[in-house]
């Protein structure tokens, strides 16, 4: 059956982000395994958050290289391709007995992970008009936060009930039939040229490319912004049930829940943002207030304790809303550059992003380096002194989000 235009558009954005949605799985998932791989492997929390972190290393090394490629060969081909090595990568989980082996496993996950958010803009730019870059983009990053929702409560309780390798299974298993649809639904570009669609000229010469996009400041504030708003979903995806368990003694399906509110926060922020941004035809504006309202929201991690569960819940949820404001840096991107660029620029850009996801480490040194800590049973316990100074991150995050947002200039639909 032949789709209107814009219905295959929607279907492409989704189905393609469904590639996105599995990929934040592989980095969230750590949050309900990391108890039962610090036993399998016999290794404390601090080497676990460096497995976790091997996604991010790798991730950053191929952003660029992944950008360049989208820019230049079929991005359904390369998807396919991206998919199909992240589910070898996560087999192999499966069947090594050292942290190296794992760590080796990672590297895999990791490169693969580099495609899928530049190939998710790389489409929706060719399907979508400037205008509506924000709302769309936002739905993709809701659909994304699903996946981290999906790898919270419900990988906890089939890693409780059935074993860690019981909830790997059934991550491969989710990844054949997500690669299935892919196959299915995506296609590189509509048959028809769409009025407002951002043009895709020729490719430019390699060097150019490069330099056209390392020496737009547009695309460094955009990354910058887009990884400090990030920042608490990012450290919370793999500290969050420590965080919970043990400076506010929950078990671990209750941490699990409020870990879910965070995510459930980012999963309605995101759309909503994109489109207040598209309905105001402005980027700055949004994205500067969301900087001063998270910070305020961080703050108040240091007072929480004198509050009730479902208050902590409603926190999480709102940190989660307005750090969804990290979607507006996308589209500001997009319309930053030339047409034939974007993908490049991205994945300039998301080097910048997915460094954040180097502050799970920052957080895990800040643990062990300040305040106290006692060892039970292959497992870090960490006083509150510990969590209250790697908090901190979250506030300077905030205030270098703002400060970054104001130095940009407006982009919103430059690029028509």
């Amino acid at each position: 059956m032949k789709l209107n235009q814009s219905v295959q558009a929607w279907v492409v954005a989704i189905t393609s982000g469904l590639f996105f949605f599995y990929m934040v799985i592989q980095w969230t998932m750590f949050n309900a395994l990391s108890s039962a791989l610090m036993i399998h492997f016999s290794v404390s929390s601090s080497a676990i958050s460096r497995l976790s972190a091997v996604y991010f290393y790798v991730n950053i090394i191929c952003l660029f290289p992944a950008g360049m490629l989208l820019d230049r060969f079929s991005t359904y081909r390369v998807v396919l391709i991206a998919m199909a090595v992240a589910i070898v990568g996560t087999v192999g989980t499966l069947y090594v007995d050292t942290l190296a082996g794992a760590e080796w496993c990672r590297v895999l996950v990791g490169a693969a992970g580099s495609f899928c958010l530049v190939s998710v803009v790389r489409l929706v730019s060719r399907w979508f008009p400037a205008r509506s870059l924000a709302l769309v983009i936002g739905v993709v990053v809701m659909l994304a936060m699903m996946g981290g929702v999906v790898a919270q409560t419900p990988f906890t309780l089939l890693t409780d009930a059935c074993g860690w390798r019981a909830a790997i299974y059934a991550d491969v298993v989710l990844g054949l039939v997500i690669t299935a649809l892919i196959a299915m639904f995506v296609r590189d570009r509509p048959s028809r040229p769409i009025e407002g669609v951002l043009c895709h000229p020729a490719s430019l010469p390699f060097l150019k490319a490069i330099r056209l996009t390392v020496t737009n400041r547009q695309n460094w504030f955009a990354g910058l912004y887009t990884s400090f708003m990030n920042l608490p979903v990012m450290v919370f995806s793999f500290w969050g049930s420590f965080y919970l368990i043990q400076s506010w003694h929950m078990s671990r399906l209750a941490s699990s829940w409020i870990d879910t509110c965070l995510l459930l926060g980012a999963i309605v922020g995101s759309p909503a943002l994109g489109w207040v941004s598209d309905r105001l035809g402005k980027r700055r504006l949004p994205m500067m207030v969301s900087a001063v309202v998270l910070g305020c929201l961080t703050v108040l991690l240091y007072v929480a304790h004198a509050l009730s569960m479902p208050a902590l819940a409603v926190i999480f949820g709102a940190i989660g809303f307005f750090s969804s404001a990290q979607v507006m840096g996308y589209p500001l991107i997009a319309e930053s550059n030339p047409s034939d660029l974007i993908a490049t620029a991205e994945g300039f850009s998301s080097i910048l992003i997915m460094a954040g996801g180097l502050s799970q480490q920052v957080f895990g040194y800040l643990l062990d380096h300040v305040g106290s800590h006692v060892v039970e049973h292959h497992i870090t316990h960490y006083s509150n002194v510990s969590y209250h100074a790697a908090l901190l991150m979250f506030p300077v995050a905030c205030v270098l989000s703002w400060l970054v947002a104001f130095l940009a200039k407006e982009g919103f639909a430059t690029n028509t």
